[in-house]
């Protein structure tokens, strides 16, 4: 690991300050303002030492709270013997001038001053006035929102300087940052989690990486860096961020502890949790941000480093009653929204309330639905435990079988069709059974006694028509296009099928008109599918293998560049979590084609994202030359 912090993304702001430190007819000078840690002031030392490389004299100096209260503090290094300051007050703002000054070369003398909002109100003049005489070139920071002497402020209000702010890092820049600091490639997913704590903070950066590092939360794996665990708060971490918050009223602590726990919250339960002065108070001192949110007005912590720092310093018992406190007034307030529920339900699991099992399973669901499979598994288990029955067990059953291992997941849906009470309940276990056998471990046969087991033992016909469903789809998938075609037409043309086995059925009849040469006629097939998927309950992610039949199909047909891959997206994808990779929702990821009725000898082999995949070159160009699809009469491409 490198033992320096390279400067990493500054390469405009120091071209910014080096012009204006060159200045012949402007401004000389600059003001550089940003947030604590953002990099004020190495970005400063970079352009002051690049100035005395070009010949200036440089005088540096820095305010500090403890220097306000004497005149000069700041620049009591510099200045040497000015003699009494109270007998000879006339003189003493000429003297100081004169010995920051002082020994200057031919390319004159400048001064930078780091956190001149602290600087006494004499010394402040002092810069001020070599300013206005164009005595100096001055580069000084001030820390933004902080308030300032009247004289450091007019410097930029009076435009006498150019005022920079200073951004905090992107994330595309914190990556350069670490690999250089690291020394070689970092997953990006532990950068995007280290720039969602830091916000591009670099001093937060520093603290959040050495930390990582020397406890082994960030380590190599494979000769890529990663975050194994979630950093820790350090001691100089809190530190840092405990300076920025200052001392707090208690009332304001409040507040912070609040959203520590659980943020955002709206501003109206927040002031009805805490005492609505405190949360302006809060928001007045830069701790608190207020958002709007569509009709909602919420706020959040400025910074996420604030929440992580009270979490760390709160006891477990405080924890728990703030998040009871939050989740009864969330349920008081009517949670009108469907995110609403997943938070109550998170609150719940590690408050003083009572468990209930109903809104712990629709969570788990909401969770499900948004890819956040181990959320929806911790919260299916819990509703398992407080009674929540086949339900609950589903969705443990059905987050296992894509988290693994694969016994376990085998073992839990075991359990699912054990407690199954209705044909309903039992077919929906067989299918989940039946998909998992299928698709996860390859065992075709086993998947397929398990649908006949089940088609055995269900009563009423109707509630068959998913185990039809599941079978055109697998028949497709086994390259049986006939058989794939016609269990598909007897659910879509039932009238009485449920979404999932609509979704189920036209990705079975896709497949079959894909490798049978009737691409042309797809088009209504993956709309209807598509559209049942955003009504699915259980397998919105089979748009998946729908839309990726289509291309297949489209391939076949000799249209290479047809594709629609935005009908692939997903709730929850591109958010950064693994088990929303189309690669592990694509049913075929492990099956492997093998001879079967009703088909070509398993004409075809399903291979991840790339969908399926014609075994046969001969029939593949027999397709392809046979029937020309007219691009514009396909549907949905």
């Amino acid at each position: 690991m490198a033992t320096g912090w390279p400067l990493v993304g500054r390469a405009e702001e120091l071209r910014f300050v080096a012009t204006a430190l060159r200045s012949r007819s402007g401004p000389r000078g600059v003001v550089l303002a940003g947030a604590a840690g953002v990099g004020k002031t190495r970005l400063a030392g970079e352009a002051l030492a690049e100035a005395g490389q070009r010949g200036m004299t440089v005088r540096r100096a820095t305010a500090t709270a403890s220097s306000r209260p004497l005149p000069l503090g700041a620049f009591g290094g510099l200045l040497g013997e000015l003699g009494d300051l109270g007998r000879e007050p006339a003189q003493l703002l000429p003297r100081a001038a004169a010995a920051l000054l002082a020994g200057a070369g031919r390319a004159g003398v400048v001064i930078g001053v780091d956190d001149a909002h602290l600087l006494d109100e004499l010394s402040a003049t002092v810069i001020h006035q070599l300013v206005l005489r164009r005595a100096a070139t001055v580069l000084v920071t001030v820390r933004t929102g902080e308030p300032a002497p009247d004289a450091v402020t007019a410097l930029w209000k009076d435009r006498d300087l150019d005022r920079l702010e200073v951004q905090p890092l992107s994330e595309r820049e914190v990556t350069t940052l670490l690999e250089s600091v690291l020394g070689g490639h970092v997953e990006q997913a532990s950068v995007s989690r280290l720039w969602a704590m830091c916000q591009g903070n670099v001093l937060y950066l520093q603290q959040l990486v050495d930390g990582a590092v020397e406890n082994g939360a960030l380590r190599v794996e494979r000769g890529v860096w990663r975050l194994a665990e979630p950093p820790r708060v350090t001691p100089g971490l809190v530190e840092l961020v405990a300076a920025r918050v200052g001392a707090l009223p208690a009332a304001v602590r409040e507040v912070v502890d609040v959203l520590a726990v659980n943020e955002p919250l709206g501003v109206g339960l927040l002031t009805g949790l805490t005492e609505p002065d405190a949360v302006e108070d809060a928001e007045n001192r830069g701790i608190v941000r207020v958002d709007t949110d569509g009709r909602r007005v919420q706020a959040r912590l400025a910074h996420p480093l604030y929440g992580e720092v009270r979490r760390a310093a709160m006891g477990r018992l405080r924890a728990r009653r703030l998040r009871s406190r939050i989740a009864t007034a969330l349920s008081n307030t009517g949670a009108r929204r469907a995110d609403d529920v997943l938070r109550r339900a998170v609150l719940m699991l590690d408050s003083d309330l009572d468990t209930d099992p109903g809104l712990l399973v629709a969570a788990a669901e909401r969770a499900s639905y948004l890819g956040d499979l181990p959320l929806a598994l911790r919260l299916g288990r819990a509703a398992v435990v407080a009674g929540g029955g086949f339900p609950a067990q589903a969705i443990v059953a059905n987050s296992t079988a894509f988290l693994g291992p694969a016994h376990e997941a085998d073992a839990e849906l075991a359990v699912l069709t054990r407690l199954a009470g209705s044909d309903a309940e039992l077919v929906r276990a067989a299918v989940n059974r039946a998909t998992f056998l299928t698709w996860m471990l390859a065992r075709v046969d086993q998947a397929e006694a398990v649908l006949d087991e089940a088609a055995a033992r269900v009563v009423t016909a109707g509630e068959r028509m998913p185990l039809v469903a599941l079978r055109a789809m697998i028949d497709g998938q086994l390259g049986r296009p006939d058989r794939a075609e016609q269990a598909a037409l007897s659910v879509l043309r039932s009238g009485g099928a449920t979404e999932d086995a609509v979704l189920m059925a036209c990705c079975g009849s896709v497949a079959a008109l894909a490798v049978t040469g009737r691409a042309d006629q797809m088009g209504p097939h993956v709309a209807r599918g598509v559209e049942a998927a955003a009504r699915s309950t259980e397998r919105a992610e089979f748009r998946l293998p729908l839309v990726a039949l289509q291309i297949t199909g489209l391939r076949l047909a000799g249209h290479l560049g047809r594709r629609r891959p935005d009908r692939c997206r997903l709730p929850g994808a591109g958010q950064g979590r693994p088990d929303r990779r189309p690669d592990r929702l694509l049913p075929g990821g492990r099956v492997r084609a093998r001879p079967g009725p009703g088909g070509d000898g398993g004409a075809l082999a399903a291979r991840g994202t790339r969908g399926y995949r014609a075994v046969r070159r001969r029939r593949r160009l027999a397709v392809r030359h046979a029937h020309r699809v007219d691009p514009g009469s396909g549907g949905e491409r």
